[in-house]
């Protein structure tokens, strides 16, 4: 079971959970979730680095997608609802996010994926009353949370989509 609260004062469909602790890297992180406003849920989109989705202030680098504005104008020119999970990084991200680790013994950013679709995702849909099998499906990131949507669809067939966002910026250091 996932607890959620609100996000922020300003959204009234955008909550977050509590941390979640990935064990193997010692850290922890929460999912955002943000659901349509009296829309059936057309589309689900999974986000990697979520906190750069909504607001400027919460933001790592001061500046965010602005993704709530751009969904709801979207919403309201046509008849789509979407669905948002996003997961937020922690300060352990080169290991949980690199899908390209230098020892392939051990691939913390396949266990995170693995961990999203097979433990949190289900309880996220279940608490949301999400019809998954009927949505369209989304998966986003920038820079390192780039690499994990493409790494993402390439572990999971829950996350095949028709759509991908990814603006992944190849920043890793061969040693």
């Amino acid at each position: 079971m996932l607890l959620f609260s609100k996000y922020e004062n300003d959204f009234d469909n955008i909550f977050i959970s509590q941390p979640v602790v990935d064990i193997d890297i010692e850290d922890s992180n929460c999912f955002i979730v943000r659901f349509p406003k009296f829309r059936r849920i057309t589309h689900f989109i999974l986000s990697f680095d979520a906190e750069n989705l909504f607001l400027d202030s919460k933001s790592a680098f001061g500046y965010s997608f602005n993704l709530e504005e751009l969904l709801l104008k979207h919403e309201n020119n046509s008849e789509n609802g979407y669905f948002v999970m996003g997961v937020t990084s922690n300060k352990n991200r080169k290991k949980q996010y690199n899908p390209y680790p230098p020892s392939r013994n051990n691939n913390h950013a396949i266990s995170h994926i693995q961990s999203i679709v097979e433990q949190y995702l289900p309880i996220v849909l279940a608490d949301y009353d999400v019809e998954f099998s009927s949505t369209k499906r989304i998966v986003m990131g920038s820079s390192m949370g780039g690499l994990m949507s493409i790494r993402s669809e390439e572990h999971t067939s829950e996350l095949q989509s028709q759509f991908r966002i990814s603006y992944a910026v190849f920043c890793l250091k061969k040693k």
